[in-house]
């Protein structure tokens, strides 16, 4: 079941991954596209990441180490 506001808060639409679970690979050391990729599996749906991958670099911009 969804947590209320957790549609919003979706990154990887494919896979249904949200931004919580992006930011807390990034904070674990996972610096690059493919290493959020690897741990979260985001950007490996349908869509190949077409969809996200901007939005996850952002996110590595934002929250790395």
């Amino acid at each position: 079941m969804e947590k209320e506001g957790e549609i919003m808060n979706l990154v990887c639409i494919c896979k249904g991954i949200t931004e919580d679970v992006i930011v807390e690979s990034i904070k674990e050391g996972n610096d690059t596209f493919e290493k959020v990729k690897e741990d979260t599996e985001a950007g490996s749906g349908r869509c190949r990441g077409g969809r996200c991958r901007s939005r996850i670099e952002s996110l590595i911009l934002e929250h790395r180490k």
